[in-house]
């Protein structure tokens, strides 16, 4: 018995970080490439708010105050390089999401899966849907991805080895992640309910009086630190709305008004978005051992699907809200499967996440109206005033320089002859450097529309003035994703 001990190999925690550190860089690699190749060309959601606030130099959002200051960091580093704004946009996602995947699979690590499941569950997590178009797309969510996993290392750190100091660095890591998105104010919940229902690797006496103690500290350090972050971003001038995420808390069970409704956030939110680990997971509770862990996600969705009834309201929200659920759901399925199910589930939730993306991207447009327009100014440089949403997105997507007419700003700006000048100027200065103005079909008939005439008097100021002080010419009708005038001044 003393020999065969002899003889066992001690493992070597070298050897052990080193092939974790190279199987997490080449999974948010490839991750990273497939997320590069799904890029998508339409704007999604709050990517307009994001975008349209960077053309107006709005560096700050008051539910996610973290996320426009990082992203006006990523433009200052890349735009000298040629990149657009629509591009950087996007390729905080892709990073975020890939900073996420590589992440996930250090904290998996860690709680003690073995290689080839951290392999499998890390694939399974960079290719579930949801994750895949959030980062594919212009949103916040990509950037959380990337905080909540951060959040999730620190857990699986504490699941590791239960001390104080790891219970203080989760708290102020998930703090830290409800500044770039609200909805982290929940993120504590589903990593303390996991790391209370399932035994630690080191038994200490009394240990789920322990753990509950660690949550605790844990918890309270959550909330003094996301307090204290408020009152710092608050006093660099970002505004900030502490009661958008305590809103998250308070207004949860009132938000989901029936059964049905419920199982309608559950397929949008979950089942769906999520599949196919959200199809599988459940098959923990077929093993004894995962059971506990089991009944720690289960509180955790009983916490965010009310949550995400909260936000449905406003439309569906493609699994956002419970991306970071996406990592426990993964793991458990990886556990509960056979190896060859669980990567057909993998290969299947590529594929759903795939057309997605597809379904969802209506990259023709946006192309053929930048096509059009190029082609109505060149050898120039377009200066657009647009109208219809559509031509907004292209416009963004594009990174061409534009002004909407149905902004209710530039509407009123129409009676101040002072702002009817600035406006003159700033074309004539945009023409000297090389640019040549547009005027959408659109743009000019809503200009002109009753209803907009009706709401914003000063329309009508506008288009007098525009039709006096610039000649149109009808750009030919060939390019036929532009429909407009070229406007020269008198």
């Amino acid at each position: 018995m003393t020999e065969t001990a002899a003889a066992t190999p001690r493992p070597n925690r070298v050897a052990i970080a080193l092939g974790t550190a190279i199987d997490a860089v080449m999974l948010g690699a490839a991750a990273f490439g497939l997320y590069l190749w799904l890029g998508q060309e339409t704007v999604y959601s709050d990517g307009y708010t994001f975008l349209l606030g960077t053309q107006n130099r709005r560096y700050s959002h008051p539910f996610h105050p973290g996320y426009m200051p990082l992203a006006r960091q990523l433009l200052q580093t890349l735009r000298p390089h040629g990149f657009g704004q629509y591009e950087i946009f996007r390729l905080l996602s892709q990073l975020g999401v890939a900073l996420g995947v590589v992440l996930t699979a250090v904290g998996l690590r860690v709680v003690g899966l073995d290689r080839a499941r951290v392999r499998l569950a890390t694939a399974w997590v960079a290719v579930t849907p949801a994750v895949v178009f959030f980062a594919t797309v212009v949103e916040v969510h990509g950037a959380f991805f990337a905080a909540a996993s951060l959040a999730w290392l620190a857990a699986a750190c504490l699941w590791r080895r239960p001390s104080i100091t790891a219970a203080v660095a989760l708290g102020l890591l998930t703090a830290g992640a409800t500044l770039m998105h609200a909805s982290g104010v929940l993120l504590p919940l589903p990593l303390l309910l996991l790391f209370v229902a399932a035994p630690p690797h080191r038994l200490d006496v009394s240990p789920l009086k322990r753990r509950l103690r660690l949550a605790a500290v844990a918890l309270l350090v959550h909330g003094v630190g996301y307090g204290l972050s408020v009152w710092t971003t608050r006093s660099l001038g970002a505004r900030v709305e502490p009661g958008t995420a305590a809103g998250f808390v308070a207004g949860l069970a009132e938000h989901v008004r029936s059964a049905q409704h419920f199982a309608e956030v559950a397929w949008s939110e979950w089942l769906w978005p999520f599949a196919t680990a959200s199809l599988t997971w459940w098959l923990c509770f077929c093993r004894r051992g995962q059971r506990r862990l089991g009944l720690g996600l289960l509180g955790a969705l009983a916490v965010y699907l009310p949550a995400a009834a909260l936000v449905l309201s406003l439309g569906p929200e493609r699994g956002a809200y419970l991306l970071p659920l996406a990592v426990p759901a993964a793991a458990l399925g990886v556990a509960a499967l056979p190896r060859r199910v669980a990567q057909a589930a993998v290969l299947i939730s590529l594929a759903l996440a795939v057309a997605g993306v597809w379904s969802h991207d209506e990259r023709d447009a946006a192309r053929a109206f930048r096509r059009g327009v190029h082609a109505a100014v060149a050898p120039y440089k377009p200066f657009v005033l647009v109208g219809d949403p559509a031509e907004v997105e292209a416009c963004l997507v594009a990174n061409l320089e534009f002004i909407v007419v149905l902004d209710s700003s530039f509407l009123l700006g129409g009676q101040n002859e002072k702002i009817r000048r600035g406006f003159d100027r700033h074309l004539r200065n945009r023409i000297a450097d090389g640019y040549r103005v547009l005027l959408t079909e659109s743009a000019d008939a809503q200009m002109r529309d009753e209803e907009v005439l009706a709401a914003f008097p000063p329309a009508a100021t506008w288009t007098t003035h525009l039709r006096a002080t610039y000649d149109f010419d009808r750009v030919p009708g060939r390019h036929r994703a532009f429909q407009g005038w070229r406007l020269t001044p008198r």
